[in-house]
């Protein structure tokens, strides 16, 4: 009987990791056809629901939610405690969400991520900076683009499909502001700019509030 436990054992561990494997590829799939949903959204002009907000409290929910998926991690925040702007809440908590997703894939336990909130020219500055394998100076424009691994560290056992960045940009142009990925040594750091007030007159044929198509 013992024999036959000892067995059935390692037989039951092949099932439970092929059970794992199955779950993370299906999480995959699915996180790739939300992906390509949205970009699918911005393209043909993805309307806003612009409110007057405090960026601080949707900046700080998604701290917490970056926390309880990396423990591991020191994440923080500094700057101002208090910053209002125009925006759509659940499109710049997909900002920040996939911003904080990148740093905490790419920073190893024990790393820091810091989001820090200062005024830039009437408006508001995020910027997400992590102690992480960082980005070259050459590629800082190119990880933008859409379904693009930029070498085998950024690779595919961080799980994703390269476009959580270009999503990210996309939502921050239609915002009317930018998003860019600055030189820094040491890890990653990225650099969201809102307006403060309304965004500047969309492009000929796009309503106010309705992000471009082809952005990203």
């Amino acid at each position: 009987q013992s024999s036959t436990e000892d067995a059935i054992e390692p037989e039951v561990l092949r099932q439970h990791r092929r059970a794992s494997l199955l779950l993370t590829e299906a999480r995959r799939a699915t996180r790739l056809v939300t992906d390509m949903l949205d970009l699918s959204y911005i393209d043909a002009g993805l309307p806003l629901e612009l409110k007057d907000i405090d960026l601080i409290s949707i900046i700080d929910t998604q701290l917490d939610r970056a926390a309880l998926l990396a423990p591991q991690l020191q994440i923080g925040r500094t700057g101002l405690d208090s910053a209002t702007a125009r925006v759509d809440p659940t499109r710049v908590a997909q900002i920040l969400s996939n911003l904080l997703d990148n740093a905490r894939r790419y920073t190893p336990p024990g790393g820091q991520i810091n989001v820090d909130v200062s005024k830039d020219s009437g408006g508001v500055a995020v910027v997400v900076t992590d102690t992480g394998i960082g980005v070259r100076a050459e590629d800082a424009e190119r990880i933008f683009d859409r379904l693009v691994r930029l070498d085998s560290a950024r690779g595919r056992d961080h799980g994703g499909a390269g476009l959580g960045l270009p999503i990210a940009r996309a939502l921050a142009v239609a915002h009317g502001g930018t998003l860019t990925c600055v030189p820094h040594d040491g890890g990653a750091r990225f650099r969201l700019v809102i307006p403060g007030r309304p965004s500047e007159p969309s492009p000929p044929g796009v309503p106010p509030g309705v992000a471009p198509r082809g952005v990203g």
